[in-house]
């Protein structure tokens, strides 16, 4: 496990009600959201990534800048991965994969990809329109 002794601007993925991750250090920025690890709605009692949380995702975004950020979440192999996929094609984010739960994006969220990349094009001006 890769200990992050730097302060780092994290978003932080979890389950509802799962307890937040200890850090070893403050950190500059942390955005914890928290949703199931799931790609459709099941209804009570699970969460689903939504245009709330992706909207969330878009003004932490803003306030970073250009400073890297780091992905957590509990397994680091779905949600975070569909995240980190949105920040590399969406918003030039180079990815390091050389950590041991990020050396494969196979298994992303692709519900989370999907209603993050619709708010972040939502999120976009219109050119061209009169008013």
């Amino acid at each position: 496990m890769t200990v992050i002794n730097t302060p780092s601007n994290v978003i932080s993925i979890g389950e509802r009600g799962e307890d937040i991750p200890t850090f070893p250090c403050t950190h500059q920025r942390l955005l914890r959201l928290e949703f199931d690890d799931i790609e459709e709605d099941l209804g009570p009692p699970y969460h689903i990534f939504d245009f709330t949380h992706a909207m969330k995702i878009l003004r932490f975004l803003e306030e970073c800048g250009e400073e890297d950020i780091l992905i957590h979440c509990h397994a680091g192999v779905s949600r975070s991965c569909a995240v980190a996929m949105f920040l590399n094609e969406f918003k030039g984010y180079f990815l390091d994969l050389s950590e041991p739960c990020a050396g494969s994006l196979i298994k992303y969220n692709k519900e989370v990809y999907r209603v993050l990349r619709l708010a972040y094009i939502q999120s976009l001006p219109v050119i061209g329109v009169s008013q």
